[in-house]
């Protein structure tokens, strides 16, 4: 995932009555607004499957079965009405996490990118220490905090007997899943990937790639250009599919094609070098990304009827597509933003401006770490008052998503913002366009 954070951004302008900032200062707001739509889509996508995946209480939408198991009609017809809305608009979580991936690299290439010389800002040591600092503290409590609520809230440690998502964090309390999550490796072990809070399977992924930036990407980058880098990228991770024939895609190799994606967009939005700046940038890429989308929706509509186009076949091309578009849109927003050109017909930013939706991002990282075991706790909470189907599960789908914002935001306040580099007023990220060149 992307660890949505704003750890590269300049301080906030002044508020109203405070001396202004020159003209020349830009400020991209959408990528906050990315991050916290990817972060409430992962945590609804969670809710559905929480609430109504196991079987015995009726539905079974993980697995895209409906099996009603009360003759009233309208159970059954409730169940059918979940089951669309979860099948049509939330069956897409996983994807929202690869677009947390695209937009991790996109945020810690731009000061690379906007840079003289194409160097990490006060050198590689600097940058994982800030690194660090701004992923492992919230992500070391929200660990304690699932293990804790597995231990003493009865109910979470407890097996369903593979009837339910819940499941695949079981075993939780034991010392393999949890000195794994220690170390940040039990994205290497299958049985250890989902354990104690399966939301966390990206984190470790995400700061393995960090280590790619200064030793394999930038370098490619600085002599080749962006475009060799993520070709690069890009085939290698897939080498890693075949060479193994998908015996470790449990570990996402293709994900570092991902993380090159954004580091690409960013180059071509910012980097001053010919190769990218002239070639690539006047490129459409808002048409871009609907082609990149469309293959995507073919595979996915077509995989039933064509055993080729299966998830286990496809799963990284899927990914790769995903990400192209992400990166797509990401160059897009980027360029209406530098132009300021209110009168584009299809202007993103109308949306993605929001500062509702910025502010969402603010906290978007806190809410992917903690949202599970808290839809877990009100899933247990919900079906221990024996109410009628529809209420229990009604309230319990309601209840649970605001409880996870709520509870992510104080998260955030308390865990997450004391480590945050950037003023906190805001974590709009603002640059200075620079007339330097690389």
């Amino acid at each position: 995932m992307l660890t949505l954070d704003s750890s590269q951004a300049e301080p906030e302008p002044p508020e109203k009555g405070q001396p202004s900032y020159p003209r020349t200062e830009l400020r991209i707001e959408f990528v906050d607004a990315l991050r916290g739509l990817a972060a409430l889509y992962v945590m609804l996508y969670h809710a559905f499957q929480i609430t109504f995946q196991v079987q015995g209480s009726g539905i079974d939408i993980y697995n895209q079965n409906i099996a009603s198991t009360d003759k009233d009609r309208l159970t059954d017809l409730f169940n059918h009405l979940m089951y669309y809305i979860y099948n049509i608009g939330f069956r897409y979580g996983h994807y929202a996490v690869v677009i947390f991936i695209v937009l991790s690299g996109y945020s810690l290439m731009l000061p690379v990118a906007r840079s003289r010389e194409g160097l990490l800002k006060k050198g590689t040591l600097n940058f994982f220490k800030r690194r660090a600092r701004r992923i492992l503290p919230p992500y070391y409590v929200a660990l304690v905090i699932s293990l804790l609520l597995i231990a003493l809230v009865p109910g979470l440690n407890i097996s369903y007997n593979g009837r339910a998502w819940w499941d695949d964090a079981l075993p939780a309390l034991e010392p393999g899943p949890i000195l794994a999550h220690i170390a940040l490796i039990h994205n290497w072990f299958p049985s250890y990937v989902d354990a104690i809070n399966p939301a966390m399977w990206s984190i470790p992924l995400e700061f393995q790639l960090y280590f790619t930036l200064p030793f394999f990407l930038l370098p490619v980058w600085r002599k080749y250009g962006a475009l060799t880098m993520v070709g690069l990228a890009i085939a290698l991770s897939v080498v890693f599919h075949f060479l193994f024939k998908g015996r470790i895609d449990y570990a996402y190799p293709w994900f570092l094609g991902l993380f090159a994606m954004d580091a690409f967009a960013a180059s071509v939005g910012f980097s001053k070098r010919l190769i990218d700046s002239r070639r690539l940038y006047p490129l459409p890429w808002g048409i871009i990304t609907i082609l990149s989308l469309m293959p995507f929706i073919i595979l996915d509509t077509t995989k039933s009827i064509f055993p080729v186009f299966s998830q286990e076949n496809t799963a990284w091309v899927k990914d790769l597509l995903i990400g192209l578009a992400s990166a797509s849109l990401v160059i897009y927003c980027t360029k209406l933003t530098l132009k300021a050109d209110k009168k584009t017909r299809f202007n993103p930013l109308r949306l993605l401006n929001q500062p509702k939706l910025v502010k969402l991002g603010w906290f978007s990282y806190s809410l992917y770490l903690i949202h599970v075991p808290i839809l877990m706790v009100n899933f247990v909470f919900w079906n221990s008052l024996n109410l009628p189907y529809t209420i229990t599960h009604l309230a319990g789908l309601f209840c649970s998503i605001l409880t996870s914002l709520l509870l992510a935001y104080g998260f955030h306040l308390v865990f997450e913002r004391p480590f945050m580099t950037v003023n906190l007023n805001s974590a709009r990220l603002i640059m200075q366009r620079q007339d330097q060149t690389i």
